[in-house]
């Protein structure tokens, strides 16, 4: 029997808002050369949990999120546009909204949004002056939760043509960060409590931008994780394997793409965290990818400058494929040719594992032993196993036991009914997960 050599992954719960700059910086290339584009993103509740079934919708397209929480409109104008979404939910109606910027033959990726009840949502609205008091079109505003908020992400807008921003379809009851920033100007940034059907004003100022020396990100880390996807349920339960990723590495990516799937037929995400650089004049984050070898070239755009975590959304992700990340600030003072980029994070790298298959336990008075089938490329295997259905906050009844075995037994176990699954590792990144699934112990 053998422990698990963990990685070091951080905790961090937020899931952040992810939208492209501009053209070629970035997306999923389309293979429809119509000029329209796409654009994806997660549904959540106040709790963070992923919901599906929920009805998304902007400049006359339509869709429904899938068992993952997640969603794709597509052949979108290349517009910049409010995505909305809203679901009813025993008898009460929940919807929430951001913005997109949309750009042609590319998928703008994680354009997330907040669900809340009808009535209880806040609002923060206001201008955005340069150091002259003139008012500045098109800046990017963001609310970010903090605090007790802190599961929640940054929602973004850009001011009209007066210089005016309007951001609804907050959860109230909560503290804000909002800040502001556009190219070629320093970030102004203020905290504001938002209470329920709050409207409060709060006014920004920024000024010309200093570019800084960016750092390199620190605490760089990659996490792959593979598993079924769950059945599609409108009663707004959250995604049941959010806690099962929690447990495991300490936190809980959201974000998932239900068309990606392994060989075995289950789905493949990649998640990136750093700490947060937390300049004034970052604009947001750089991603980097690459194959086993060669280059690492520029991939996507996190335009979000509190941002400390990006899902990888490729639909072509797939298992036993390694592949080579890296992150670097960006300065508002940013152009194509690099000037204001810093420099990259350690490189770090992923290969998905397939999926775990699964064998009927064997129970008997107080105990239950687990199989289950060899998966290629992983080193360690552990059962979790719950006296409830698994969730966010949900831990297993025991700490998990990491084996090299395809077998693994409890006892002493008082008679009822349990839920388990089986996870397995290559110990360096990488998770396979089984289905949630149930065993009644005599």
């Amino acid at each position: 029997m053998i422990k698990m050599t963990a990685i070091t992954t951080k905790f961090f719960l937020l899931a952040a808002v992810t939208s492209l700059l501009f053209a070629g910086c970035g997306g999923k290339t389309l293979s429809t050369q119509d000029g329209n584009g796409e654009v994806s993103g997660v549904v959540y509740d106040e709790s963070g949990g992923t919901v599906p079934g929920v009805a998304v919708y902007a400049a006359g397209r339509t869709t429904t999120t899938g068992p993952g929480g997640a969603y794709v409109l597509k052949d979108v104008s290349p517009v910049d546009l409010l995505v909305k979404a809203d679901t009813e939910i025993n008898g009460k109606i929940y919807y929430g909204q951001n913005f997109a910027r949309i750009f042609g033959n590319e998928r703008s990726m994680s354009v997330n949004m907040v669900l809340y009840q009808k009535g209880r949502g806040a609002t923060v609205f206001g201008s955005v002056v340069d150091g002259f008091g003139r008012s500045v079109a098109g800046a990017r505003v963001f609310a970010r939760g903090i605090g007790s908020a802190k599961a929640l992400f940054s929602i973004t807008e850009l001011t009209d043509a007066n210089g005016e921003y309007r951001i609804s379809g907050i959860p109230g009851g909560y503290d804000y960060q909002i800040v502001a920033n556009t190219l070629g100007s320093d970030s102004d940034s203020k905290i504001v409590n938002l209470g329920t059907g709050a409207n409060r004003r709060t006014d920004l100022q920024i000024f010309n931008g200093t570019n800084p020396i960016l750092p390199a990100p620190r605490n760089f880390s990659v996490v792959a994780y593979t598993a079924p996807t769950e059945p599609t349920n409108r009663s707004g339960a959250s995604n049941r394997y959010d806690g099962v990723k929690e447990q495991l590495t300490g936190h809980a990516p959201k974000v998932k793409n239900v068309t990606r799937r392994t060989s075995g037929g289950d789905t493949v995400e990649i998640d990136l965290t750093w700490d947060a650089l937390g300049a004034d004049s970052l604009l947001g984050y750089r991603i980097y990818r690459g194959g086993s070898s060669g280059t690492i070239a520029p991939y996507d755009f996190l335009r979000d400058p509190l941002g400390e975590i990006f899902t990888d959304l490729d639909d072509a992700l797939t298992d036993g494929r390694t592949y080579r990340y890296q992150v670097a600030g960006v300065t508002t003072d940013y152009n194509d040719s690099g000037v204001g980029e810093g420099p990259r994070s350690s490189v770090d790298s992923v290969r998905p594992l397939d999926n775990i298959s699964v064998f009927s336990p064997v129970t008997d008075t107080g105990t239950v032993d687990f199989d289950w089938g060899f998966v290629t490329n992983a080193r360690s295997y552990a059962v979790l196993l719950y006296n409830q259905k698994p969730g966010p906050g949900v831990r297993t009844i025991v700490s998990p036991v990491w084996v090299s075995s395809t077998d693994y037994g409890f006892s002493g176990l008082t008679a009822g009914t349990y839920y388990y699954v089986i996870a397995g590792t290559d110990d360096n990144g990488a998770y396979t997960l089984s289905e949630i699934r149930s065993v009644s112990v005599p």
